[in-house]
């Protein structure tokens, strides 16, 4: 019994190690059928300022970055490299995804991303040994400009020497510079931040122009000039929502997201986005520049508007407290869809009447609306520029109670096309009715030709008039018509023969659509005649036969045919 229990015991034991052992093989087996699989590739690399980002993926635990061959661990899908854009040269960026060894192994290498961060055109200064940026050739991303070159300082960035870098997103300006000059930065439109030194001095006009996401900036307290000439205003077209002036600078400060200078208390830039303060006397020229404006409402305590101090297409309303006494012309330059003007009846100098602005002490006409116009019959006159570019009605008849017209007053209003003048009007501005080639209105030079009244002043320039004493005037209720023409004959200087061949009187109707005829309120013109009342000109010997010699020069008389409606 001892011995075949022993045989037995042993048995199990060889039958359980030879389980052991198979059980062995097929797990040695089977892992040797998993390998380690490979990780999937990462995408190209994508560059968004200083930082490269890649995408992600369940799988991915840690990643090796390449920059020009030397390599980076991180666990981020995302590297700054701002350390290499900062040494100025074009360099390779890759990554690749890190396999924990067991189950998956390393990933191929992504495409190469080659990334030029900053190239710079330098120009000598060499009144003052030190160096100008002249120009950007190749920029992108965050830059951080030069320091010194050549080891000589950079003390100026040139006029648009960065212009339509659309690339930047942020730029950092080393210490040691002092000016950004005209135009810098115009158009980088994806220009989000700027770093201003303290030793900045000056910014010159338009240098942030149309920098759409541009929305925060500091200006430091060494600032002693921001440009706001003609057309000065730095931020235009910005996206600023963040101006902040240090507290310590003696000529600018900042409120409401407006920027103040202090000398004369005027605010040089405003946007959409700021709340004009009530305690500045003065907005500058060009200070508000931007279409993204519908109504202005100037706050009790301004004292001034300048020339062209808001410009936007799309503002249709503006309210003027009692506060602003002085109104320079032009004020409202090129904003042309002004429908609605509002001045507080508390206000000394200026009233609204018909949506217009009328200076109270002689009832000028200051500032007109566009739209169905409607000028009020005690206006005595209508200032330079007062209607320039607004939106007309197709006929306007001027009030008796005008006497004068200032220059350039209804220029560019292109649907403006048949004016009549009363016989009150005694001076009428140069290019009053003008419209420039291009512009888009119906007759190049403006309206149809208009009948000046006798005894008005005009050169007429810019526009077709009829005048004395090339015409005869008549009038209805008082307003100016064509009666009679004159025209000048040339005489062959050779055989004394006259050329009468006016084919614009023989032939009118292939010229009335060029705006060249007159008019007539309440008639339609049919023609020119030989006499008054007579049938029309068909012929050049019709012609020749009214010709009539005065003061050594031969002339012609002729007749419009107006037929009432």
């Amino acid at each position: 019994m001892a011995k075949n229990s022993i045989k037995r015991i042993l048995t199990v034991i060889a039958v359980t190690l030879l389980a052991v052992i198979c059980m062995v093989v097929v797990v040695a087996c089977g892992k040797s059928d998993r390998a380690p699989q490979k990780l999937p590739t990462p995408d190209k690399p994508e560059k968004n300022g200083g930082i490269v980002t890649w995408n992600n993926d369940p799988l991915y635990v840690d990643f090796v970055v390449s920059v020009d061959g030397v390599e980076y661990e991180t666990s981020e899908n995302s590297f700054d490299i701002a350390f290499a854009i900062r040494e100025g040269e074009t360099f390779d960026v890759k990554v690749k995804a890190l396999g924990d060894g067991k189950y998956y192994s390393d990933s191929d290498w992504s495409e190469t991303l080659t990334v030029a961060p900053l190239s710079l055109t330098m120009e000598l200064i060499t009144k003052s040994s030190t160096y100008k940026i002249k120009k950007c050739n190749v920029a992108s991303g965050d830059i951080v400009l030069p320091q010194t070159y050549n080891g000589l300082p950079v003390t100026e960035i040139g006029g648009s020497a960065f212009r339509d870098c659309s690339d930047i997103t942020s730029v950092t300006i080393p210490a040691g510079c002092i000016t950004i000059s005209t135009s810098v930065f115009l158009r980088c439109v994806n220009l989000e931040r700027v770093i201003i030194p303290d030793t900045m001095a000056e910014i010159l006009s338009g240098a942030f122009e149309s920098c759409e996401k541009l929305k925060t900036i500091s200006i430091p307290k060494s600032v002693s000039h921001i440009s706001d000439n003609l057309g000065g205003n730095i931020f235009i077209g910005s996206g600023m929502e963040n101006l902040t002036v240090d507290a310590d600078n003696q000529y600018y400060r900042a409120n409401g997201n407006c920027l103040i200078r202090k000398s004369d208390n005027a605010i040089i830039f405003a946007n959409e986005n700021s709340t004009i303060p009530s305690d500045v006397d003065i907005i500058a020229q060009y200070a508000i520049y931007t279409d993204k404006i519908e109504e202005l409402t100037i706050p009790n305590g301004v004292k001034k508007l300048t020339q062209y101090f808001v410009r936007s297409d799309n503002l249709k309303r503006v309210e003027i407290p009692a506060s602003v006494t002085e109104i320079e012309i032009n004020a409202f330059y090129d904003s042309c869809n002004i429908s609605e003007f509002v001045v507080s009846e508390e206000n000394p100098v200026y009233k609204t009447d018909c949506g217009h602005i009328i200076r109270k002490s002689d009832n000028v006409l200051m500032f007109g609306v566009g739209g169905n116009i409607v000028i009020p019959d005690y206006v005595t006159g209508i200032a330079k520029r007062a209607f320039y570019c607004t939106n007309t009605q197709s006929t306007l008849f001027i009030p008796k109670s005008v006497t004068w017209i200032g220059s350039q007053c209804f220029m560019h209003c292109k649907s403006l096309e048949y004016v009549y003048l009363p016989n009150t009007l005694t001076e009428l501005g140069t290019y009053a009715f003008y419209m420039s080639d291009g512009s888009g209105g119906k007759y190049v030079s403006g309206t149809r030709c208009i009948t000046i009244p006798e005894g008005c002043v005009s050169d007429g320039m810019g526009t077709r008039v009829y005048s004395s004493p090339n015409c005869e005037i008549g009038y209805d209720d008082g307003y100016a018509y064509v009666y009679a023409k004159y025209y000048t004959l040339s005489v062959n200087a050779y055989d004394g023969t006259v050329n009468y061949n006016l084919n614009s009187v023989i032939h009118w109707e292939d010229y009335i659509d060029y705006g060249d005829f007159p008019y007539r309120y309440g008639y339609t013109l049919g023609g020119f005649s030989a006499t008054p009342d007579g049938d029309p000109i068909t012929t050049a010997e019709e012609i020749e036969q009214i010709a009539f010699t005065e003061n050594n020069t031969t002339k012609v008389r002729v007749y419009p045919i107006w037929i009432a409606n």
